[in-house]
């Protein structure tokens, strides 16, 4: 398997433009997205250009998307991306303060598996519809995490797994103690639990 992939840009004193385009071995044109990156006095903020190709499908941003890094690591950002004709998609929402609290939310839906590893190389065959939520929230009790990753009809090499999903979560119950929980489920079905407690004065 050949692939062939390009990072064009214009650099300017105010921004930087860029345009990335991947190609499989058929020269079709698997993924192609531009960003705009400006400084600021403080960090940098990239903005994504209105319309994209992510795994061959067309994506369309929202029109006043945006993710900034500051120089204290505080991260905002608004990002809606969908393909109107599969309805697949992901949205990045991302907050902070001045009090470092950090509030992230990241969610994937109906992503075809297949129509991914098809274009990658050297990618095993794989198939299912991918719906995934992501929580990442900072602040003064300290950081709680969350996680939903549900893959359905997942299938490997031509042979059928099922309906996958795993289910995470962190949080700290006090100043000193933090608890963890991870779920495995097969076609809705339980497989796997564990749970951990950690205690930082042990």
């Amino acid at each position: 398997a050949s692939f062939g992939a390009a990072i064009y840009g214009t650099l300017d004193k105010e921004k930087l433009i860029t345009n990335y385009i991947f190609r499989d071995k058929n020269d079709v044109v698997g993924m192609k997205i531009g960003a705009t990156t400006r400084l600021q006095s403080n960090g940098i903020s990239i903005s994504f250009a209105p319309h994209a190709t992510l795994f061959k499908q067309p994506f369309t941003f929202n029109k006043e998307n945006y993710i900034s890094l500051d120089r204290e690591l505080n991260i905002r950002g608004n990002i809606e991306m969908l393909d109107t004709i599969t309805y697949s998609g992901m949205n990045l929402y991302a907050t902070s303060d001045t009090l470092n609290k950090r509030d992230i939310s990241l969610e994937l839906f109906n992503i075809d598996l297949q129509t991914a590893t098809k274009m990658l190389p050297y990618a095993p065959n794989m198939s299912g519809i991918i719906n995934a939520d992501m929580h990442y929230r900072e602040d003064a009790p300290g950081t709680i995490i969350s996680s939903d990753i549900r893959s359905d009809s997942l299938t490997y090499e031509g042979t059928l797994i099922g309906n996958e999903t795993l289910e995470f979560s962190y949080f700290p119950k006090n100043s000193n103690e933090h608890h963890a929980y991870l779920t495995l489920l097969h076609n809705n079905t339980d497989i796997a639990k564990l749970e951990g407690i950690y205690n930082s004065d042990s």
